[in-house]
């Protein structure tokens, strides 16, 4: 005969475990949905009028310019006695992918639930960013590096772009300024505690543009870069994918590694135009 303690361990134990299923049920099934809509928004912006496609030599790549109106450059060039190159955005944009870097079978989870990685644009040739992927955990922290996105071919297979069309140059400056203040900051592996003193990539984002009073997650929870994508502040102003479409007119092969896809800010860009000293 079951003794009254026993009893009641079962029914918590049975409690607890449907609290986790239907916690979980819940976050699988937002994720679902998030992610239906981001595919949405990706397709609805690559269905856009293609005015016209390059192909550039330097980045083996297609170009594709569409219809559009984007107020502020979809690129920006960084130029020294050195060096010379092309990079994503402007300063303020948001760089985000789907991908993990994890591997398998992290990254299916991790794909699928919280997107892979984001990072905000800064002047020249930079971007802020924390990636919490170091051996080391402490050379996991906020930095202010290279914008290696474009030219990459090799860490994911695509990115977003995004813009938030009605920054004024105060605004950016209010935003890169909260963002630099977390430069230092440790990774915050919890994604929900201790939130204060260590930053996520996507709370980086986050918690810099709400410096202008914008709330860029809807839900305040862990932020996920299918919420940065679906943010209703954010519009996408670049995608980059895999070739898979592109051939050359003379071989019928497909002509470059990437697509770069990029909303028309009315700019003549030179994509070989460029030295690397």
């Amino acid at each position: 005969m079951e003794t009254r303690h026993l009893r009641g361990l079962k029914i918590f134990l049975i409690v607890l475990c449907g609290c986790l299923l239907s916690t979980a049920s819940y976050f699988t099934v937002d994720a679902i949905v998030e992610n239906n809509e981001v595919k949405e928004k990706v397709n609805a912006f690559l269905k856009r009028k293609v005015i016209e496609c390059t192909y550039s030599n330097d980045f083996d790549m297609n170009f594709c310019r569409l219809e559009g109106n984007k107020t502020r450059p979809a690129f920006h060039v960084y130029n020294d006695s050195f060096y010379s190159d092309i990079y994503n955005g402007s300063q303020g944009d948001i760089i985000v992918s789907l991908e993990n870097e994890m591997g398998f079978p992290i990254d299916v989870f991790m794909n699928f639930y919280a997107g892979g990685h984001a990072a905000l644009i800064d002047d020249d040739h930079t971007i802020i960013e924390i990636a919490g992927a170091a051996p080391k955990k402490e050379d996991n922290v906020v930095l202010h590096g290279l914008d290696y996105w474009l030219r990459d071919t090799t860490l994911r297979d695509s990115y977003i772009g995004l813009t938030i069309n009605s920054l004024t140059s105060e605004d950016v400056d209010k935003v890169m300024q909260r963002a630099e203040s977390y430069l230092g900051y440790p990774y915050n592996y919890s994604f929900v505690f201790n939130t204060k003193h260590t930053r996520y990539c996507t709370d980086i984002i986050t918690k810099a543009y709400e410096a202008i009073n914008l709330r860029l997650d809807e839900d305040r929870f862990i932020v996920t870069a299918q919420d940065l994508i679906l943010s209703k502040y954010c519009d996408i102003f670049l995608y980059k994918e895999i070739n898979k479409t592109i051939k050359d007119k003379d071989t019928n092969k497909l002509k470059g590694t990437h697509n770069v896809y990029f909303l028309d800010d009315h700019i003549d860009w030179d994509f070989d135009m460029f030295y690397h000293g």
